[in-house]
């Protein structure tokens, strides 16, 4: 949840820092509300998307979703702590970077 403009704008960015650098795939679409990776094509492939969706009381919230191919590898794959991770490790990526902003 952003709790303001200013950081939701640095959260987008820094959303597409971290799809580039987590997905197996390039980034494929980047709007003001949507962050695409390619689709996984590897059973050991993961792509990434981000949402920027609206929220209650005129908020945002960016979600992040982590997805592997759909067969009994990619399913596998996906539930192992490293890929679990990059969902996990998004927030504290964000509280990382964004010091100044959420000290305001």
């Amino acid at each position: 949840m952003c709790p303001d403009l200013e950081v939701c704008n640095r959260a987008w960015q820094l959303a597409q820092i971290y799809a580039r650098d987590n997905a197996s795939g390039k980034i494929e679409i980047i709007t003001n509300t949507l962050i695409l990776t390619s689709k996984p094509e590897k059973s050991s492939d993961v792509a990434i998307s981000f949402s920027k969706i609206p929220a209650s009381e005129n908020k945002m919230q960016i979600v992040l979703e982590v997805s592997c191919t759909q067969d009994e590898p990619g399913v596998a794959h996906c539930k192992e702590p490293e890929i679990k991770n990059i969902r996990l490790n998004y927030i504290d990526y964000l509280k990382s970077r964004m010091k100044k902003l959420l000290k305001k």
